[in-house]
C-alpha cells in the first residue's frame, strides 16, 4: 500500500478492507481447513439448544 508513490490510503478504507479480508479468510478456513472444520463441529455438538429446554418457574421456592 505504502510502497507506491502518491497519497497514503485513508485509515477507514484500510480498516474496511482488512475486515472484509478477515471475513473471507474465516469463511474459507472453515470450508477447507480440517482442524477448523473439526473445531466447528465439536462446538456445534457441545452447544445447548435452549429451544428444547423447559423450565417450570411455578415449582421453584415452594416447600
Amino acid at each position: 500500500m505504502y510502497s507506491a508513490g502518491g497519497e497514503k490510503p485513508q485509515p477507514r478504507a484500510v480498516a474496511q478492507l482488512s475486515f472484509k479480508l478477515a471475513e473471507v479468510f474465516l469463511a474459507a478456513n472453515n470450508e477447507f481447513n480440517p482442524t477448523a472444520i473439526a473445531a466447528r463441529a465439536a462446538k456445534e455438538k457441545s452447544s445447548v439448544n435452549l429451544d428444547s429446554v423447559q423450565i417450570d418457574f411455578g415449582a421453584g421456592g415452594k416447600s
